[in-house]
């Protein structure tokens, strides 16, 4: 799946009255992975379980379509550029 097809997602989600894809928290963890860190560590900064943390993880990977870790720090990347 290539950005412009997580755009398009993106605009048909906000058409539909769900203009946030991601919950506040879903969020925090996005930027947490963009930084690197381990499910392990973003728990830790997070005061959060490590299982919460699969959950959040698992939250994103589904709502943008993407399989792994790195899918999402791609996307992150690109959101943060436009």
């Amino acid at each position: 799946m290539y950005y412009t097809d997580i755009k398009q997602k993106l605009a048909k989600n906000s058409e539909s009255g769900n203009e946030h894809l991601f919950t506040a928290r879903e969020q925090e963890v996005l930027l947490q992975l963009s930084q690197g860190l381990s499910n392990q560590e973003i728990a830790k900064q997070l005061y959060l379980s490590v299982k919460t943390v699969d959950t959040h993880v698992a939250n994103l990977m589904k709502k943008t379509g993407f399989h792994k870790r790195t899918q999402l720090l791609v996307f992150n990347n690109n959101l943060s550029e436009h």
